[in-house]
C-alpha cells in the first residue's frame, strides 16, 4: 500500500510539474518575444540567482521538516514551529548577503545594471520561504501530495501571468522580479486554507533540523549551481551580449527531462525515509528499481526527440536567431537528463540518511562543472559551456549509483536491465524516423507526438507494462 501511495503522490505531483513546465516555458517564450536576446539574457541571469537563491538557502530546511513529520507525525506541530524559525534565520542571512554582495557579483558578470534587480531578487526567499515551510515541509511531510501539487499549480500559474503583465507594460527585468515576490503569496493563502494548526507546547530541537539541513543546503546549492554554471561563465567569459539569451533558450529547453521527473524525488525522499527508519530494506530496493525504470522510459525517449528536432525547435517556440544554440541543446539534453537521474538518486541517499555523500557529490560536480566550463568554453563558446554541463551531471550520476547499489546492497535481480534494454529497442525507431521525415513547426508537435506514442505501443508490444503498472495505473486513477 505504501508503495501505492508513492506511485499516486508521484502522479499528482508530476501532473503539476506539467502545469509549472507549461508556464515556465510559456515565461520563457514569451519573454524572449518581448525584449532582445540581451535582455532576455540578463532575465536569464537573474531567474538563475532567483531558482540557485531559494534552493541554497530554502531547500535544506524543508527537506528536514518533511522527513522529520514524516517520521514523527503525532509530533508536526513542534516540527513546524522549530523549522518555521530555522526558515526566517536563513531567510534573514540570504537577504543581507545578497545587499551588500550583489555589487561584487554584478562585476564578475561585466554588468553593473544587474546590482539593484540581483538584490531584489534576495526578496523573493522571504515570501517563498515562509510558503514551502508549509508546503513543500508540512504538506509533503504529512504525504498530503494532492494540496502540494495544488497550492505549488497556483504559484506557478500566477507567478506566469503577473511576470508577463508586469513585462508587457514596461517593467521588464523589474517586473520579472516583482512577480517572483509576489506570487508565492497567493499560493501561500491556499495551503493556510487546507491545513489546521493548533498550538502545541512540545519542543522539537532546531539543531536536530539544523544539522539534517546544512548538508541538504549546500548539496541543492551546489546542484542547481552546476547546472548552470555555464550560462554565468557565458556571460563573464565571452563578450558577445546575445550569447547568455541563446544559452537560456537552450538550457531552458533541456531541462525539461529534470522539471518532468523532479516529482519522482520529491515522494522518494520522505518514503524511503519512512522504509529505512522501520528497516525495511526491500521495499528500498523496489522504490530505487521502479524509479529508474519509470526515469528511463520518459528521459531517453524525450531525448531523442529533443536531439533530432534541436534547431527545429528552437525556431518553434523562440526568434530564428535563436537556432545558433542547436548543437548546445543536443549536448545539454544529454547533460540535464544524468542530473534529473543524479537528483533522484541522491534523494534515495539523503532519505537513508547519506545526505553528506549527496553534499560531497555535488559540490565536486560542481567542481567539475566550473573547471571543464573554464577549459571548454574560450575554445567552444556554447557548445563548451554545455559539455561543461554534461561532465558534471554524468560525474554525479555515476557516484550516487555506485553508492545507492552499494548501500542497499541492490543485486541483478532489482536491476531493470531487461526493461533498458526494451526501452532502447523501442527509441531506436523514433530516431531513424527523425531522419528520413523532418519536422517543422507546428506539424513538429503533431509529428513528435505520434512518435511518442508510436513508443508507447511498442513498449507495449514487447510487454514491457506489467501487472503492477496496471495496478499502479487504475490506483491512481481511483484516487
Amino acid at each position: 500500500m505504501d508503495q501505492h501511495v508513492v506511485a499516486k503522490g508521484t502522479a499528482y505531483l508530476m501532473a503539476t510539474q506539467f502545469v509549472i513546465l507549461l508556464s515556465g516555458y510559456l515565461l520563457h517564450i514569451s519573454l524572449a518575444h518581448l525584449v532582445s536576446a540581451a535582455a532576455y539574457g540578463n532575465m536569464g541571469i537573474i531567474l538563475s540567482i532567483i531558482m540557485i537563491t531559494k534552493t541554497l538557502f530554502l531547500t535544506g530546511t524543508t527537506k528536514a521538516i518533511s522527513k522529520y513529520i514524516s517520521e514523527q507525525k503525532e509530533s508536526f506541530h513542534a516540527v513546524l514551529r522549530s523549522g518555521f524559525h530555522l526558515q526566517l534565520l536563513f531567510i534573514s542571512l540570504c537577504v543581507i548577503l545578497y545587499f551588500f554582495f550583489a555589487g561584487f557579483l554584478a562585476e564578475k558578470l561585466h554588468d553593473s545594471s544587474l546590482i539593484w534587480p540581483i538584490r531584489l531578487s534576495s526578496l523573493v526567499v522571504l515570501s517563498v520561504g515562509i510558503y514551502v515551510v508549509y508546503n513543500d515541509g508540512y504538506l509533503n511531510g504529512m504525504r498530503l501530495f494532492k494540496e502540494q501539487a495544488l497550492a505549488e499549480a497556483i504559484h506557478s500559474v500566477v507567478r506566469f501571468l503577473l511576470a508577463i503583465g508586469l513585462v508587457y507594460f514596461g517593467f521588464n527585468l523589474y517586473g520579472v522580479v516583482f512577480a517572483y515576490i509576489i506570487a508565492p503569496l497567493f499560493a501561500l493563502l491556499f495551503v493556510w486554507k487546507t491545513i489546521s494548526l493548533e498550538k502545541s507546547r512540545e519542543v522539537f530541537p532546531i539543531i536536530t533540523l539544523l544539522k539534517f539541513s546544512l548538508p541538504i543546503t549546500v548539496y541543492y546549492g551546489a546542484l542547481m549551481l552546476a547546472m548552470d554554471a555555464g550560462l554565468f561563465l557565458i556571460k563573464s567569459q565571452l563578450d558577445d551580449a546575445a550569447l547568455p539569451g541563446y544559452y537560456t533558450a537552450a538550457s531552458t529547453l533541456a531541462k525539461i527531462t529534470f522539471s518532468l521527473l523532479s516529482a519522482l524525488p520529491l515522494t522518494l525522499l520522505p518514503s524511503v525515509s519512512k522504509a529505512v527508519a522501520e528497516n525495511n530494506l526491500f521495499l528500498v530496493k523496489k522504490y530505487v528499481a521502479l524509479s529508474l525504470r519509470y526515469s528511463l522510459m520518459l528521459l531517453i525517449p524525450l531525448g531523442v526527440l529533443i536531439y533530432g528536432y534541436a534547431e527545429q525547435i528552437l525556431s518553434l517556440f523562440y526568434p530564428n536567431e535563436f537556432i545558433v544554440a542547436g548543437n548546445a541543446l543536443r549536448i545539454l539534453i544529454i547533460g540535464h537528463g544524468f542530473f534529473a537521474l543524479f537528483f533522484l538518486l541522491s534523494s534515495v541517499l539523503s532519505g537513508a540518511g547519506r545526505h553528506v555523500f549527496a553534499m560531497i557529490i555535488a559540490l565536486v560536480s560542481l567542481l567539475a562543472a566550473f573547471i571543464s566550463g573554464l577549459i571548454f568554453i574560450p575554445r567552444y563558446g556554447l557548445e563548451g559551456a554545455a559539455l561543461a554541463t554534461l561532465f558534471a551531471g554524468l560525474i554525479g550520476f555515476i557516484a550516487c549509483l555506485i553508492q545507492t547499489f552499494s548501500l542497499f546492497n541492490i543485486s541483478g535481480k532489482f536491476v531493470p536491465w531487461q526493461s533498458f534494454i526494451r526501452i532502447i529497442l523501442a527509441t531506436a525507431p523514433l530516431f531513424f524516423l527523425i531522419r528520413l521525415l523532418p519536422a517543422k513547426g507546428i506539424g513538429l508537435l503533431l509529428y513528435s507526438t505520434l512518435l511518442f506514442i508510436l513508443y508507447i505501443l511498442l513498449l507495449w508490444l514487447m510487454r514491457e507494462f506489467n501487472a503492477e503498472d496496471k495496478k499502479l495505473f487504475y490506483f491512481w486513477r481511483k484516487h
